[in-house]
């Protein structure tokens, strides 16, 4: 079972205010799934990734989005101006985790626990990543972080076109890889 586009395109395939999908082989990992106004999203599936394109139309908040094994992907832009994405849980088993956005990122959690221990060559993106990347893109675009984790030999990538900043100097939540690169 899984949720994917049935075509290579960039029409909008759902459009939802809030949205859960649950799949056992993947979400939008064959052929990347394009999404429109949603507001709160739920994307849970045992084998396979999550691959998705969402267009806001106001902020937008994940409550979740889990992969066993697999990676998650997503795309994410206002479709006027810079808007916000809060990524309240979001967790892969095996696999990379790559947030590009068009606004600022709160990562509250990302976890990639990494079960298998891969690595590849300092955060190269290869086919054995099991990186977290984070790119807050849009003009004046912040990381917030709460915590973010990448396990064993897995690293952490935030690249925000203004500031990372902690969410909480008090906590001892933070960034937690074997390499970690930071670019503001």
């Amino acid at each position: 079972q899984t949720i994917n586009d049935a075509a290579d395109d960039e029409q909008t395939d759902l459009i939802a205010r809030r949205l859960t999908m649950s799949a056992d082989n993947g979400s939008g990992n064959i052929q990347p799934l394009e999404l429109l106004s949603v507001a709160e999203l739920t994307a849970v599936t045992d084998a396979g990734g999550i691959e998705l394109d969402l267009t806001a139309t106001t902020d937008t908040i994940v409550r979740q989005l889990a992969a066993d094994s697999g990676d998650i992907l997503i795309r994410h832009q206002g479709l006027s101006g810079d808007l916000p994405i809060e990524l309240q849980s979001v967790v892969t088993g095996d696999g990379a985790i790559r947030i590009d956005a068009g606004g600022t990122i709160r990562a509250v959690e990302v976890v990639s626990h990494n079960v298998n221990a891969s690595d590849d060559a300092g955060g190269s993106g290869g086919a054995e990543s099991r990186d977290i990347t984070l790119i807050a893109r849009g003009i004046q675009s912040d990381i917030l972080v709460t915590t973010v984790t990448a396990e064993r030999t897995a690293d952490a990538l935030l690249i925000a076109d203004d500031d990372i900043l902690d969410t909480d100097f008090d906590d001892d939540n933070r960034v937690f890889s074997d390499d970690l690169r930071l670019t503001a």
